[in-house]
């Protein structure tokens, strides 16, 4: 009888190693999967904050190129003006209007 009792503590033990060893794996495995989580988590915030610092970077470029559309737009239709032609074939292009007359004024430095 005492081998049979001990054998049946003996079977015990050993299926409570067993049940312990296949918690710890359990345990194991569920830290890992929460690593793993984790990783993935911090790794997509990474991603997240890079878009949202390009997406904020694009947009001021968007802004600085709308803003410049408008001042070629404004400076568009002052060149449609006859005024601003006028300006640009006396001051680059040294045109004088019919019956006008021109003095040039030499410097007194020289």
């Amino acid at each position: 009888m005492e081998d049979r009792s001990t054998r049946n503590s003996r079977r015990k033990k050993m299926i409570m190693m067993q049940k312990r060893r296949s918690r710890l794996i359990v345990l194991a495995v569920l830290v890992v999967i929460l690593v793993f989580v984790l990783f993935l988590f911090m790794k997509q915030q990474s991603v997240i904050s890079q878009l949202k610092e390009s997406y904020e970077s694009q947009k001021n470029a968007h802004e600085a190129l709308q803003d410049k559309i408008k001042e070629l737009e404004n400076e568009l239709k002052e060149v449609n003006t006859l005024e601003y032609i006028e300006k640009k074939a006396r001051e680059d292009l040294g045109m004088i209007k019919k019956d006008e007359s021109v003095y040039i004024q030499e410097d007194q430095n020289e």
